[in-house]
Formats: C-alpha cells, sequence, structure tokens
C-alpha cells in the first residue's frame, strides 16, 4: 500500500518539476484587454484611481504561447513613479513616465507607461463611469429606477440608453450629493 501511494507521488511530482524547468525563450507584454499587436506599446494612466494590469505572453523553446503573468517578476524604473506588485498590477505613485519589465530566466520585455493627472484628476464622467454601475447592479432595469415611472420618486434611463436623461434627472434630484438615499421615519406620530 505504502509502495502504490510513493509512486503515485512520484508520478504527480514529476510533471510539476518537468514545468517548472522549462523556461520562456521570449516574452511579450501588454496592457490587459487590448490585442496582440499593442504588445510593448505605451500605456497612459490618468489620475491616482488608475490601474494598469499587464499581460505577459511566453513563447516557449517550443514556439508555443503560454500566460506568463503570474510567473514573471517585475520592476519599474524610475522608481517612485509606478507600483507594481507580483501579479502585474500598477498603480501610480506620481506624474511622470516610467519603464514597466517583466523577467522570467533570460527573457525580458518592457512596457513604457506614462502617469498624468495624477494631481488634478479628471472630472468624474457620468455616462462611462457611474451608468455602468447602475447596469451592473441592475438599478436601471425595468423592475428598478429604469421603469417608466421610476421608483421612490427616482427615475433612470432604462438600461442606461439615455444618459443625458439619467444625468439631469440625478442632478435634479432631492437625493443629489447624498451618499445613500433617505430613509422614511419609522417613527409613529402622535
Amino acid at each position: 500500500m505504502k509502495a502504490r501511494a510513493w509512486i503515485l507521488a512520484l508520478a504527480l511530482a514529476i510533471p510539476a518539476s518537468a514545468q517548472e524547468q522549462a523556461q520562456p525563450a521570449s516574452l511579450s507584454i501588454q496592457a490587459a484587454d487590448t490585442d496582440e499587436k499593442d504588445a510593448g506599446k505605451a500605456a497612459t494612466l490618468i489620475g491616482p484611481e488608475a490601474r494598469l494590469q499587464v499581460v505577459v505572453t511566453a513563447t516557449m523553446p517550443d514556439g508555443k504561447l503560454r500566460d506568463w503573468t503570474g510567473a514573471a517578476k517585475y520592476s519599474s524604473a524610475p522608481e517612485g513613479i509606478l507600483a507594481v506588485d507580483a501579479d502585474g498590477l500598477a498603480t501610480p505613485l506620481k506624474e511622470g513616465s516610467a519603464v514597466i519589465t517583466a523577467s522570467a530566466g533570460a527573457a525580458t520585455t518592457t512596457v513604457p507607461v506614462k502617469v498624468e493627472h495624477f494631481v488634478d484628476p479628471p472630472l468624474i464622467n457620468f455616462p462611462n463611469q457611474i451608468t455602468p454601475i447602475f447596469t451592473k447592479l441592475g438599478c436601471n432595469s425595468g423592475g428598478c429606477h429604469g421603469k417608466s415611472g421610476g421608483q421612490n420618486g427616482f427615475r433612470l434611463s432604462l438600461l442606461g440608453f439615455e444618459p443625458g436623461t439619467t444625468t439631469s434627472t440625478w442632478s435634479r434630484s432631492r437625493w443629489a450629493g447624498a451618499s445613500s438615499p433617505p430613509r422614511p421615519s419609522t417613527a409613529s406620530s402622535s
């Protein structure tokens, strides 16, 4: 019984150690959600809340492509402009230009990154930043505030198709500026 367990343990360990020894022949880096043709092209982070997830693709010695984002080691130069964590997520620290380097074994790749408007971030864009939140949470669906009469005196355009209507309704609302809508009093009046 012990011999079988030992053989099974060895069989499971061999593929893992063989995989660890294979190092990529070359690497390419790009911003997440961009095309492969954009690998190595400059990225721009606007404002202190911006984030950039880089994706590292390894070309293995046999020519196969593999995602190497979690296995690569990251650095940025000059220091103090970007912080890059172990997963390849870049966070701006101050305005300026930096280069993110990803490395694995002897293979390295870089991508230039520019940080803009760190001190003076742009204003919130309601149609591009707020309406998607309403849509994700279902607030502007037909069963909630997106129905024709709204709900509890608050109306949003159905599924965000008319962001101008939603913006004007939001700004004219009695709840404008409140972080959460007021709740009716539960105290009974005598």
